[in-house]
């Protein structure tokens, strides 16, 4: 049975390496209604887990984008489709905000969908998943399209 929104796990941690499962206990979990951090508790040493469904309305040929200044992961279906390792020094000039992308071709229904951000020292807010397929421009991932299962 899915439910409108998403489910999260927030992690108070500075883990510098995206692991793909996390063996901690969360500080806070619960659902929210799509990809922010605005739910974090403090501005660095954190890590979020955000996992459930997004429901594909369309066949077609889908892009998917992952912006960050720090470390994430975007995982459709059980294979991880962005990569942003987070290897840039704290205190390293160059360290700016990055957008990665993927495509894939996709049918209709609902398909697993997971990202993990972590923030390990403060760098700002930057932080955007999005997509872009048929009929529509690129956009933030909006909420009525994203689900999670009702235990």
């Amino acid at each position: 049975d899915l439910k409108p929104g998403i489910n999260y796990n927030y992690y108070e941690t500075r883990w510098f390496r995206l692991l793909d499962s996390i063996s901690l206990d969360p500080t806070k979990q619960g659902v929210t209604d799509k990809f922010n951090i605005s739910l974090r508790t403090r501005d660095q040493g954190f890590l979020i887990q955000f996992e459930g469904f997004i429901n594909i309305k369309e066949e077609g040929l889908y892009r998917f984008y992952l912006l960050s200044t720090t470390g994430c992961k975007l995982f459709l279906g059980n294979s991880m489709i962005i990569n942003n390792p987070c290897t840039k020094a704290k205190n390293d000039p160059l360290y700016v905000k990055e957008e990665y992308s993927y495509e894939a071709y996709l049918d209709p229904g609902y398909y697993p969908i997971k990202v993990l951000y972590t923030n390990p020292w403060f760098y700002g807010d930057d932080f955007v998943v999005s997509y872009m397929g048929p009929g529509f421009e690129k956009k933030e991932i909006p909420a009525e399209v994203l689900f999670y299962k009702n235990n």
